[in-house]
C-alpha cells in the first residue's frame, strides 16, 4: 500500500510538473508565479511541506518544517522555556587540538539559538572547538550560555555586531579549518564533515557552502551570484532543495556566511573580513571574490546542508538597508570584477549559476554510466569522469532516472549534474527550459540520437550547438546476429542507423574497423575513442588458480551476454566437465538485476554470483576466463578488463575480430562449435607455457589499446571545432 500511496503521488507529482512546463510563460515569469502558486498547489494536490518530486529526502530527515517564521518562533521559545525550565544542559565538543574551530556570533534570540547548539551537538566531529560570542544579548541568552558545556565564551559589554565579531574570533580559534556559522542556522547531519573533507582533498579550494533551506522545507539559495552591478541572488530561492539543479557540486561566486567553511590561515593571512562593510552584510561576498582574486575557488556542495531563520539574527527592514549601503563599496571595491559578471536577469541565472566559463555540455544516454551495466555503460563512465574536468556537464537519462541520489554518485563526480527525475517524455520541455545553452550535445546510442534530431527538427537546438554522437558500437551489426540466431526482427537496420550518425557534427566509434564501416555508410566526420582501463595484473601464478570465470551484466535472457551463457551452459560446459574429470566450475559474474530468470538455465557447476564491489580477487583464483559471445558489437570491455588484470581468455572468433587479437598469441580464439570451443577450454586450463604467453601479450595488447592519456587527448579534440582539433593518433586495434 505504502508504495502504491508514493506512486500516486510521484504521478501527481509528475503531471503538476508537466502541466506547469507547458505554460505558454516565459521562464522568469514562470519563477516569480512558482512561490505564489504552489502552496495553493500543493493544498489541492495533497502534497505537504515544500514543492517535492519523487523523493524528499528532508522529509526523511524528520526536520519540522514551519508555515511561516512566527509559528516557527514560537514553537523554539517554548523549546527554550522548557529546556531551562528543566535544568537541561548542552555538551559541545572542547579538543584540545582541534581540527575545526566553529565561530558563532550572538546577539538575543536566545530560542535560535538553542536550536543551532543542539543540532552542533549532535553533529560536529570530536575535534572540534567552539566559539560563541555574546554581544552583549539582553535576553535569555546569558541563561542559556550558563548550561552550555565545552565552548569558549568571550562576552562582549557591546554590540560589535556580526562582521567585527568574527574578526575578534580571529586570531583566538586553534583549529585548521574555521567555520562561520549564523546562531539561526541547524546543520544537517553530515555536512561539516563532507565540507571540511572538501578543503582536506582540494588545495584550490578556499571556501565552502552548501543548501541553505528556510524553515518552509524551500531553498534560501544553493550557492550564490554576483550580477555585474553588485547586486547579488541565491540560486534556487522558493525551490525545492532536492531539484537536480541544486544537487551538484560546483564553482560559485560566494557562499553565505550563515555556513561559511574556510582555512584559517586563510582568513588570518586575508585580514579576516573587511570593516568597510560593518557592521554587517557583503562580509562574506567581499570575502570569497578575495579568495578568488588570489587564486582560490569557493565551492557548493549539495551534502553540506542546514537550516536557516533567515534574517533571524538581524531585524528585515534594517538588514536592506545595510545591504544597499554595502552593494556601493563593494561595487567600488571590485569593479574589475564585476566588469566580467552577467547583467541582472533572470535569463542569465543558469549561465551564471557556476563561477567557471567552460564549455557546457549536455550528455544524453538511456541511465547514469554505472561500470556495472555492461553495454557499453564502463566506457561511459570514463568518458564522463574526463567530460567534467573539461566543461559542465549535465546528464539527461531517457530511462532509469529515478535512482537515489546517493546511488547516482557512486561511480561519477558530484561536479555532473543530473536531472533525476526527467526521461525522453520531458525532453521536448527541457531543452524549451535551457535554450541556447548547451555548446555541445554528446548522445549516445541510436534511439536517443533519434529523440535528439526531432528536437533539433523543431528548432529547440541552436545553430551554434554541436552534436556528437557517441557510437559505443554498431548497433544493427548486431542487431542483424542477433536476429538470425534467435530467428526474431532487427530492431535497427543499417541504412537506419548510418542515416542517424551521419546528423551529428562528429561521430565517435570505438575502433578503427567500426570507423571504416561509419565511413563507408556516409558519416564524414569520424574519430576513434576505444576504451580507457588501468593495467593492475593479478599475482596469483597458473598453479594458484582454479576454475572458470564469466564476466559481464546478465540484464535479461535475449540479451548478449545471457545469450552466450546460456549456450556455454548447454553445450560447451558439459563437455569440458566430462574432461576435467566432474570438478570444475564456473562463476559467473556481474550484474543481474533478475537472478530468478536464470533459475533452472545453468548447468551443475556453474555459479550464478551477480554483482561484486571487487573484480580483482575474482580474476586472481580463476585460472580462465570464457566469452563465449554469439553476437555482439563495437569492443568487448569484458576482454581487456580480463587482459588488464591478468587472466587469460577463450573467445569466440567474433570478439577476437572486435579486438584485433591473434589466436594463440593474446586469446585462444575458437569457432561456436561446442566440441572445439570446449577443446580451447581445457587446453588452456591445462597448458602451462600457453597460459603465461597469452598473459604476457594480452597485458602488452591492452596497455596499448587501453592507454589513458590517448583516450583523453580524443575526448578534448572532440571537444574543439573542427578547424582547432590537433592530429588524433588512431589506435592499430580496440
Amino acid at each position: 500500500m505504502r508504495q502504491l500511496a508514493s506512486k500516486g503521488k510521484d504521478a501527481v507529482y509528475h503531471a503538476l510538473r508537466s502541466l506547469y512546463r507547458a505554460l505558454p510563460l516565459s521562464l522568469e515569469i514562470k519563477i516569480a508565479m512558482k512561490a505564489k502558486a504552489m502552496p495553493l498547489v500543493q493544498t489541492l494536490a495533497g502534497i505537504s511541506g515544500a514543492w517535492q518530486g519523487p523523493e524528499n529526502t528532508l522529509s526523511a530527515l524528520q526536520y519540522r518544517i514551519f508555515t511561516n517564521k512566527d509559528i516557527a518562533r514560537r514553537h523554539c521559545q517554548a523549546m527554550l522555556h522548557d529546556f531551562l525550565g528543566a535544568g537541561g544542559r548542552i555538551t559541545l565538543p572542547s579538543s584540545p587540538n582541534p581540527r575545526l574551530s566553529v565561530v558563532i556570533v550572538l546577539y538575543n534570540q536566545a530560542e535560535l539559538t538553542l536550536a543551532c547548539l543542539q543540532s552542533l551537538a549532535e553533529h560536529l566531529p570530536d575535534e572540534s572547538e567552539v566559539i560563541l560570542i555574546d554581544n552583549a544579548s539582553t535576553d535569555a541568552t546569558d541563561a542559556l550560555l550558563q548550561r552550555v558545556d565545552g565552548a569558549v565564551v568571550i562576552r562582549n559589554d557591546h554590540n560589535l555586531h556580526f562582521l567585527r565579531a568574527c574578526n575578534q574570533a580571529r586570531d583566538l580559534v586553534k583549529g585548521e579549518y574555521l567555520l562561520l556559522l549564523n546562531n539561526d542556522a541547524q546543520i544537517l547531519p553530515g555536512s561539516v564533515e563532507m565540507a571540511i573533507s572538501i578543503l582536506a582533498e582540494n588545495s584550490q579550494a578556499g571556501a565552502v557552502g552548501g543548501r541553505i533551506i528556510n524553515l518552509d522545507g524551500a531553498l534560501q539559495e544553493a550557492g550564490s551570484v554576483i550580477w555585474q552591478d553588485g547586486s547579488c541572488l541565491g540560486y534556487g530561492r522558493g525551490e525545492h532543495p532536492d531539484r537536480p539543479e541544486y544537487r551538484f557540486r560546483r564553482p560559485v561566486d560566494y557562499c553565505s556566511g550563515a555556513f561559511l567553511l574556510t582555512r584559517t590561515t586563510l582568513f588570518q593571512e586575508m585580514g579576516g573580513f573587511d570593516e568597510a562593510f560593518a557592521p554587517a552584510y557583503y562580509e562574506e561576498t567581499d570575502y570569497c571574490i578575495r579568495l578568488w582574486e588570489n587564486g582560490y575557488q569557493v565551492l557548493y556542495d549539495p551534502d553540506v546542508a542546514l537550516y536557516h531563520f533567515e534574517f533571524g539574527s538581524g531585524g528585515s527592514a534594517h538588514a536592506n538597508t545595510l545591504m544597499k549601503r554595502n552593494q556601493g563599496i563593494f561595487v567600488r571595491r571590485h569593479t574589475a570584477y564585476l566588469q566580467a559578471q552577467y547583467p541582472a536577469d533572470p535569463k542569465n541565472i543558469l549561465l551564471a549559476r557556476s563561477h567557471s566559463p567552460k564549455l557546457r555540455i549536455l550528455y544524453v544516454d538511456d541511465r547514469i554510466p554505472r561500470p556495472r551495466y555492461g553495454s557499453g555503460f564502463p566506457r561511459a563512465c570514463r568518458i564522463v569522469h574526463e567530460l567534467s574536468k573539461l566543461g559542465l556537464v549535465t546528464i539527461y537519462c531517457t530511462n532509469h532516472a529515478y535512482e537515489s541520489w546517493e546511488e547516482i554518485y557512486v561511480d561519477i563526480p558530484k561536479e555532473i549534474e543530473v536531472m533525476r527525475g526527467w526521461d525522453a517524455s520531458e525532453l521536448r520541455s527541457f531543452l524549451q527550459e535551457r535554450a541556447d545553452y548547451y555548446d555541445i550535445l554528446w548522445v549516445s546510442r541510436p534511439h536517443n540520437m533519434a529523440h535528439i534530431l526531432r528536437m533539433q527538427k523543431a528548432g529547440l537546438i541552436s545553430a551554434g550547438t554541436r552534436i556528437i554522437y557517441d557510437a559505443e558500437a554498431l548497433i544493427s551489426f548486431r542487431e542483424q546476429e542477433r536476429a538470425i540466431l534467435q530467428n526474431d526482427k532487427a530492431t535497427i537496420t543499417v541504412q537506419e542507423e548510418m542515416r542517424l550518425a551521419a546528423a551529428a557534427d562528429l561521430v565517435l566509434a570505438v575502433s578503427t574497423a567500426e570507423a571504416d564501416q561509419f565511413q563507408s555508410g556516409g558519416v564524414a566526420q569520424c574519430s576513434v575513442l576505444g576504451h580507457c582501463l588501468q593495467v593492475a595484473p593479478t599475482p596469483a601464478s597458473f598453479a594458484e588458480r582454479s576454475g572458470f570465470l564469466f564476466v559481464g551484466a546478465l540484464p535479461k535472457l535475449d540479451s548478449p551476454n545471457a545469450d552466450g551463457l546460456l549456450w556455454f551452459s548447454r553445450t560447451v560446459w558439459p563437455i569440458i566437465q566430462q574432461a576435467l574429470g566432474g570438478a570444475a566450475r564456473l562463476d559467473v559474474v556481474g550484474y543481474t538485476p533478475d537472478p530468478e530468470l536464470f533459475a533452472g538455465h545453468l548447468a551443475e557447476g556453474i555459479r550464478l554470483v551477480g554483482t561484486v564491489p571487487d573484480l580483482a580477487p575474482w580474476y586472481n583464483t580463476s585460472r580462465v576466463v570464457v566469452i563465449p559471445t554469439r553476437f555482439a558489437a563495437g569492443i568487448p570491455i569484458k576482454a581487456h578488463d580480463a587482459a588488464a588484470h591478468g587472466a587469460p581468455v577463450v573467445a569466440s572468433a567474433l570478439i577476437a575480430t572486435q579486438l584485433g587479437w591473434k589466436d594463440e598469441h593474446e586469446l585462444l580464439q575458437t569457432s561456436l562449435d561446442a566440441s572445439a570451443f570446449a577443446a580451447a577450454c581445457v587446453r588452456l586450463y591445462q597448458d602451462e607455457v600457453l597460459w603465461n604467453t597469452l598473459r604476457h601479450n594480452a597485458l602488452q595488447a591492452v596497455t596499448r589499446d587501453t592507454d589513458a592519456a590517448r583516450f583523453r587527448t580524443t575526448i578534448e579534440n572532440a571537444l574543439r571545432p573542427p578547424n582547432r582539433r590537433s592530429v588524433e593518433s588512431t589506435p592499430t586495434s580496440g
